[in-house]
């Protein structure tokens, strides 16, 4: 990944997570409005089938990210560990997307609102999960001169 500052690197990683909600979200309104269109729903998918498939997702996400975390870690270099944590959050929100896309073609398919409440509320995990400075330098454990260029945006020392 080609970035020249700490700044630069968190404004293409926001713009690359805030493209995959603004694609989500567009692709709940269009789902929003084809229901509409067919008011017939087709009750074989149960909530608590939705709600396990999710949790599932949700739990392959977390135990994935932990997993790589702990050896991205590990790594010498801070432009290294940086780099892999780019590619570990783009790997993590589209994940959480797939989950997104299931409460999508799930509500499309019974039309109930819940899963509408379960979409949203996916959205909000992905908003409390948002790679800030402060959360990048304690997933990476930083310290020393890494914690401070990473935590206050610095270029140089």
């Amino acid at each position: 990944m080609e970035y020249f500052t700490i700044g630069q690197y968190f404004t293409k990683l926001n713009i690359r997570l805030l493209s995959i909600i603004l694609i989500l979200i567009v692709a709940f309104v269009a789902a929003y409005l084809l229901s509409a269109a067919d008011p017939e729903s087709k009750p074989w998918l149960t909530r608590t089938q939705v709600g396990c498939i999710i949790a599932a997702d949700w739990t392959i996400m977390f135990l994935y990210y932990l997993k790589k975390i702990k050896s991205i870690a590990k790594d010498q270099g801070l432009g290294l560990k940086l780099t892999k944590f780019f590619y570990l959050t783009i790997v993590r929100y589209i994940l959480i997307a797939f989950a997104c896309v299931f409460l999508l073609y799930s509500f499309f398919i019974t039309k109930d609102d819940v899963m509408t409440a379960i979409f949203v509320a996916n959205l909000g995990l992905m908003a409390l999960l948002w790679p800030t400075p402060a959360r990048v330098c304690r997933d990476l454990r930083l310290k020393g001169d890494e914690y401070e260029m990473v935590f206050y945006k610095k270029d140089q020392l």
